[in-house]
C-alpha cells in the first residue's frame, strides 16, 4: 500500500465493507454552491457511507423519545424519511402494519435494500412525498437530524408533507439541531485534531499526515461555505462540524421549531427530548448545552389548514 492509499483512507476505522459496491463521485467545484448539492456531495462519499454503516443503535436521547412516539402506534403504518443505510429499521419496521422508507440518495437506497431486501425502500423526496397517500400513516420519522440537510424554505415543505400523509392524531418523530447549543459555535481550528498517538514512528507519521489532511479539508470546507450562510429569525444555515465540516446544516431555536410545527398543522405542545440525556424539556428550559432535540409532534385532529410564520 502506497502513501496515497494510506492518506485517502477514511478517518473512521472499520473492517466492515460498504454494502453499496458503487458510490457515485463528484468533484466539489464552483458550481456546487447550494446546500442540497453540498450535502449530496458529502453523503455520496465512501467515508460517509462507512460511518453510517457503523451506526447500529439508538443515538443519545433517542430511545426515550422513540418510546414516547410509539406509545399508541404499534400495528399502524409507518413511514421513515432519510432512512440512510437502515440504522433505525430494526426497531421501527417490526412495529408497522405497513412499512415504507425513503431516501433521496440512490446509494443509500441501494445499500439499505441490500441489507433489508424484504422491505419497501424507495428513492424519494421528503419535501413532496410524491405518490404517498394522504391521511395514511400513524407514524412518520425523520431521525438523526435528517431534516436539517434541506434549506430553510424546503424545511416548511417537509413539515407540511409529513402532516399530509399522517392520519389525524398521528405522530411525526424527528430530530433537529439546536441553534442555541454548542454545535453552531464550532470552528475547524477550535476542534481537537483527530490524532491517535502511537509509539510506532511509521504509524505515527501516517496518522499525523491524516490529521493534517483533516485540518486542511475542514478549514477549506468551512471557508468555502461562508458566502452561502443564511441567517434569519430563530434559525441559521451554516457548516456543521461532522464529516470534515462538509455539511451545510439548518439550526433552529426550540421556540422557532415549535412555531413551525403549529404552522404546518401540528398540535401545540409537542414533546421535546434532549439529545444529551433523553430528559423531556420545555420551551422555557436552558438549552445552551444541548446539541439537538428529539421532537414528538402530533398531527392536529381538526386541521384548519397551514399558515405562514411572520418574517419567514
Amino acid at each position: 500500500m502506497n502513501w496515497i492509499d494510506l492518506l485517502s483512507r477514511p478517518l473512521p476505522q472499520s473492517r466492515r465493507k460498504i454494502a453499496a459496491a458503487s458510490i457515485p463521485t463528484k468533484k466539489m467545484g464552483v458550481a456546487m454552491t447550494s446546500q442540497d448539492n453540498i450535502n449530496r456531495h458529502t453523503w455520496t462519499k465512501a467515508s460517509s457511507m462507512l460511518w453510517l454503516d457503523m451506526q447500529t443503535d439508538f443515538i443519545p436521547g433517542e430511545r426515550e423519545a422513540f418510546t414516547c412516539a410509539i406509545a399508541n402506534l404499534r400495528g399502524r403504518p409507518i413511514l421513515e424519511l432519510g432512512v440512510g443505510t437502515g440504522r433505525t429499521i430494526p426497531f421501527t419496521a417490526p412495529l408497522a402494519s405497513d412499512y415504507r422508507a425513503l431516501d433521496y440518495l440512490a446509494n443509500m437506497v441501494d445499500s439499505c435494500r441490500a441489507r433489508y431486501p424484504a422491505l419497501r425502500i424507495d428513492l424519494g423526496d421528503a419535501r413532496t412525498l410524491e405518490g404517498l397517500p394522504d391521511n395514511h400513516f400513524g407514524l412518520v420519522t425523520f431521525a438523526f437530524n435528517g431534516i436539517d440537510a434541506v434549506s430553510h424554505a424546503d424545511r416548511a415543505q417537509v413539515l407540511r408533507a409529513a402532516r399530509r400523509v399522517l392520519v389525524p392524531g398521528g405522530v411525526f418523530f424527528f430530530s433537529t439541531l439546536n441553534l442555541d447549543g454548542p454545535e453552531p459555535r464550532k470552528r475547524p481550528w477550535t476542534e481537537p485534531v483527530p490524532l491517535d498517538p502511537s509509539w510506532n514512528p511509521l504509524r505515527l507519521g501516517v496518522r499525523s499526515l491524516r490529521a493534517a489532511r483533516w485540518a486542511v479539508v475542514s478549514i477549506g470546507n468551512w471557508l468555502r461555505m461562508q458566502s452561502i450562510i443564511e441567517r434569519g429569525d430563530g434559525y441559521v444555515v451554516a457548516p456543521m462540524g461532522a464529516h470534515d465540516f462538509g455539511i451545510l446544516a439548518h439550526y433552529t431555536t426550540l421556540s422557532r421549531q415549535l412555531d413551525e410545527l403549529a404552522a404546518a398543522g401540528f398540535e401545540r405542545g409537542a414533546r421535546v427530548f434532549s439529545a444529551t440525556d433523553g430528559a423531556q424539556i420545555d420551551e422555557r428550559a436552558d438549552t445552551s448545552k444541548i446539541l439537538f432535540f428529539h421532537i414528538v409532534a402530533t398531527a392536529r385532529t381538526q386541521d384548519n389548514g397551514v399558515a405562514d410564520l411572520p418574517g419567514r
